[in-house]
């Protein structure tokens, strides 16, 4: 029976609300079937096959999505591109990507990225600098950009610059809990330390 684009649509809403990986592969393949020419469609493929480590399948959903999306849907195309770099381990590319989608963002969520991806790489003043302009801008997860620059001073070893973003990730969102772990481990080295 042939689905409206409505019906795959509500279809595709519950199974990522139900974390229901294959069936919605397979959803979206049906979509991309009858509707070859959506660019949503390719993305969603592209990102839940990089999801499930289906990387060549993920990058020519991604061409597709590229073929038929539009100016504006560049940066997520951008965005799909570090996120399959970044999975596959690859961060030098991860990077480059990250970069292109973040010289885009007007929110700050793909300077987040930008930062993740350079701090595994142990690019600490980069990711730094990442992190703090997508806090300056204001609009995307700052919570998690502070969480990040936690992280990162810890690596450096500067606790109590540390201590002061995982506070404040907690501040913006106090059920973080990866934030309050952050900053019982400070808290535990830093009494250790004393």
């Amino acid at each position: 029976m042939k689905k409206s684009l409505k019906e795959h649509l509500d279809i595709i809403v519950k199974l990522i609300e139900n974390n229901s990986d294959a069936l919605l592969i397979e959803e979206l393949e049906d979509l991309t079937k009858r509707h070859p020419k959506l660019f949503w469609g390719w993305l969603y493929m592209a990102h839940e096959l990089i999801h499930v480590a289906r990387y060549d399948e993920a990058m020519s959903a991604i061409k597709k999505a590229e073929k038929y999306g539009k100016q504006e849907g560049q940066i997520k195309i951008y965005a799909l591109k570090e996120r399959l770099y970044r999975k596959k381990g690859d961060f030098r590319t991860a990077e480059y990507w990250a970069k292109k989608a973040a010289e885009m963002d007007d929110e700050g969520v793909h300077y987040i990225l930008l930062g993740s991806v350079l701090a595994r790489q142990g690019k600490f003043e980069e990711a730094k600098k990442a992190h703090m302009k997508a806090i300056k801008l204001g609009k995307a997860d700052t919570d998690e950009a502070h969480l990040n620059l936690g992280y990162i001073y810890r690596a450096e070893k500067n606790y109590g610059e540390a201590l002061k973003h995982a506070c404040k990730a907690l501040e913006i969102c106090p059920d973080y809990r990866e934030a309050e772990r952050l900053k019982k481990d400070l808290e535990e080295v830093m009494k250790a330390k004393r």
